[in-house]
């Protein structure tokens, strides 16, 4: 196994070791082979998150010559924080529909 990153947006290539990659695929649920085709750097993370703020993640997809779901793979592979695209619904709620939530009640002894 060759001992190197190799960012898959910028091609900087850096050194590691057998051990970290195993922990970091093993982390994530995936082979490490997985993870080196998914590594980009902190620099590059950086700026991809930046980049789909501007404008989208369709756009940042088609600018780096690839699809949505690889960029994902990117952000959700690398850095601490899992990317979850918003997804604008087109359901409606009834307005005779009950509003419910999660909070426990407290009930009063009398």
């Amino acid at each position: 196994m060759k001992n190197t990153l190799k960012c898959n947006i910028t091609g900087t290539e850096r050194v590691t070791n057998v051990p970290y990659l195993n922990k970091k695929a093993d982390r994530l649920g995936i082979t490490v082979e997985e993870y080196k085709a998914n590594y980009v750097t902190k620099a590059a993370l950086g700026n991809l998150k930046t980049d789909i703020e501007q404008s989208s993640i369709e756009e940042v997809a088609s600018k780096l010559g690839t699809n949505v779901d690889q960029v994902t793979n990117y952000i959700n592979f690398n850095g601490k924080n899992k990317f979850v695209p918003t997804m604008v619904s087109t359901d409606t709620v009834s307005s005779t529909e009950e509003d419910t939530t999660d909070e426990p009640t407290l009930a009063v002894a009398g």
